[in-house]
């Protein structure tokens, strides 16, 4: 007690106190939670387009909306992404998924555009809930801006592996072929359904494009058939539909049912004095012929059927002479 009162009178309290000073307590000093912004961005593919967030410092994409239709067929109605309900759809279900993992919104950057909402996040995201996404469909995986080659000869042959000198964000020749392949095989399943064709063409539209890009991964190669379609690509700059129209085409009935052919419509090469005139080449003369020879008045899926096979033994070829070149030096 008599130490108590002493310690009283050296901090200058009355004696009847008898307590130390508080002192600051000791330990870490709470910090306030971090905060984090974010921004909704928009990738355009050929055919389809999302909305993505991105963070400030660049555009990894951390979350995706569904994907929504962008191609509109000629015969089809334009409009502007703002005015396309399944747009907006797809803009309002992404920013539901932000607020609803805690995420609030923010007055945009000044010039932002119409669908580049920004938001903040002051602590931690809540947990998200598992709940069916708009129309039914997955998540999507990002998707990069450009499709970069990363040089690989990879054989033509879709076995599912991926070559193993393939890096983070780059497409190989592999992964090309299994894109066409899948797209080649969505447009035989519209067909042989009887879909109307402008919902084939679609599939149509995104195989031509794969296949282009298989042609231009393995240095153009010398193959009619690749040719063919280089020229075609090159009259109608990526504009398919303007070389391309649809025709009643017999058809064999599936060989499981007794069924006889059947008429589908199916598309079909123009021939080559309708088709738009392609820029001069010193190789334009060759690919005309090709086209001439390997497209014209045939069926777009039939020149897909043959595409990967042509290119495939091409490569074999190449391989033996290169094979037979370092036996004999």
């Amino acid at each position: 007690m008599v130490a108590q009162q002493l310690d009283g009178r050296r901090s200058g309290l009355p004696r009847s106190c008898g307590a130390r000073p508080s002192r600051l307590p000791q330990g870490n000093v709470t910090e306030p939670p971090p905060t984090r912004q974010c921004s909704i961005a928009v990738w355009r593919g050929y055919v389809m387009a999302e909305f993505y967030v991105r963070s400030p410092d660049g555009d990894v994409a951390r979350r995706n909306s569904p994907a929504f239709r962008r191609l509109r067929l000629p015969w089809e109605e334009k409009r502007a992404m703002r005015d396309d309900p399944s747009a907006l759809a797809a803009l309002a279900a992404l920013e539901a998924e932000l607020l609803a993992t805690g995420w609030e919104r923010v007055a945009p950057e000044p010039g932002a555009e119409w669908y580049q909402h920004s938001f903040r996040l002051t602590g931690s995201e809540k947990p998200r809930k598992r709940s069916r996404r708009l129309g039914g469909g997955p998540k999507l995986a990002p998707i990069p801006r450009s499709l970069p080659y990363n040089g690989d000869e990879a054989p033509v042959a879709a076995n599912g592996k991926e070559s193993a000198s393939a890096s983070p964000g780059k497409i190989t020749v592999d992964t090309s072929v299994r894109g066409f392949q899948a797209a080649a095989r969505r447009l035989t399943e519209a067909v042989e359904r009887r879909d109307p064709p402008e919902h084939a063409y679609l599939h149509l539209f995104e195989a031509l494009n794969w296949a282009v890009a298989i042609i231009d991964a393995l240095g153009r190669p010398d193959v009619p058939i690749a040719n063919g379609l280089r020229w075609a690509r090159n009259s109608v700059h990526q504009e398919w539909i303007n070389a391309l129209e649809t025709r009643a085409v017999l058809t064999p009935g599936p060989a499981s049912q007794i069924i006889g052919p059947t008429v589908v419509p199916e598309w079909v090469w123009l021939p080559v004095e309708r088709m738009p005139k392609p820029r001069t080449s010193k190789r334009e003369p060759e690919q005309r012929r090709a086209y001439a020879e390997q497209l014209a008045g045939r069926s777009a899926r039939e020149v897909l059927e043959r595409f990967v096979p042509e290119l495939t033994r091409y490569r074999s070829e190449r391989s033996g002479e290169d094979d037979r070149a370092r036996s004999n030096g």
